[in-house]
């Protein structure tokens, strides 16, 4: 709830324009003159010490709006009755719009220089963010040759130093995917929250951090599914299957925030990709909820989407068996 609040206010200070706010200010002096004006004869309208206002005028109407919304006070003449509610409504609206308008007015040359600063900024990080995904993604990759030379080319049932050398380097790939994709989904909610992140992002840095997460996820289910039943007990335990999961969860995350926000989902090629991500970390969360001897091949499948073919896919799952 407080999220959306802070959106819709966020909304109305960032999106609605000036002259929006400028013809908003005259409907409210002209609608609460109007009521004044009509009120009067009621008894409830213009007054002056307690008393109904005699002259009715539409001018005194808008001229007690005019004082009314301007926070000038009262002197010559001032609401009585159910006017007052609609004094307090208005002195209200006043101060909302007039703070509003002054604020976007002083603010307007700034804003468009931060938000290219922010832009930048943002820009650079995702960009530092999809380069790390690669790093791990090669890493992830040699680690399963390497674990298909070292302990499946060996007798890895005998040789221990072998398998806890390996379980230690796969330790260390999942605690950076876990601590990397975190960070992202902590950044992209708050940056999400607070400003129009994905008007001042450019799509391309976007696209390119979505296709770098694709592929990591991507060549991590390929190493996941090509590991022995055997392996997959003794390395898919404890911190590995963990770490795995939390990261696979938390880029899911990410999916879901750029799927519901219409500035991101508008974009197809922002959507499709994330959608491909989507698919891939919600297979390897299904995979890791499964027993570490039940995984089976096709539990992370390849999609139109996915950075790397059916083909190269097969001969990937070829090398590393």
């Amino acid at each position: 709830m407080a999220s959306r609040i802070r959106r819709v206010v966020l909304y109305l200070i960032d999106d609605v324009t000036i002259p929006t706010y400028l013809i908003l200010f005259v409907l409210v002096v002209v609608i609460s003159g109007l009521l004044y004006h009509y009120l009067t004869p009621l008894g409830h309208g213009m007054g002056r010490e307690s008393s109904p206002l005699s002259d009715t005028s539409l001018r005194n109407g808008f001229y007690l709006s005019l004082v009314t919304v301007s926070s000038l006070g009262y002197s010559d003449m001032h609401p009585i009755g159910w006017s007052k509610a609609v004094a307090s409504v208005e002195v209200l609206m006043g101060m909302i719009i007039c703070g509003i308008l002054i604020a976007k007015i002083a603010s307007h040359r700034l804003s468009f220089h931060v938000s290219r600063i922010y832009g930048s900024y943002a820009r650079d990080y995702l960009d530092k963010t999809s380069k790390i995904f690669e790093e791990l993604a090669e890493k992830t990759e040699g680690w399963g040759s390497d674990y298909s030379a070292r302990y499946e080319g060996i007798n890895g049932a005998t040789n221990v130093n072998v398998r806890v050398e390996l379980i230690r380097n796969l330790v260390d790939i999942a605690n950076s995917m876990e601590f990397h994709v975190k960070a992202l989904y902590d950044y992209v909610e708050r940056d999400v929250q607070q400003t129009d992140y994905f008007q001042n992002v450019p799509t391309g840095s976007i696209v390119q951090l979505g296709q770098s997460s694709d592929k990591m996820f991507y060549i991590l289910g390929q190493v996941m599914i090509s590991l022995s039943p055997q392996s997959r007990i003794k390395i898919l335990q404890g911190d590995v299957r963990r770490k795995i999961g939390t990261a696979a969860q938390a880029m899911l995350k990410i999916s879901k925030v750029i799927d519901q926000h219409k500035g991101a989902s508008d974009r197809q090629e922002v959507r499709r990709t994330f959608e491909g991500v989507g698919r891939v970390c919600s297979s390897i969360s299904r995979a890791l909820g499964e027993a570490p001897d039940q995984f089976i091949p096709n539990q992370v499948d390849p999609e139109p989407n996915d950075p790397m073919s059916s083909e190269d896919a097969e001969d990937k799952s070829a090398t590393m068996r």
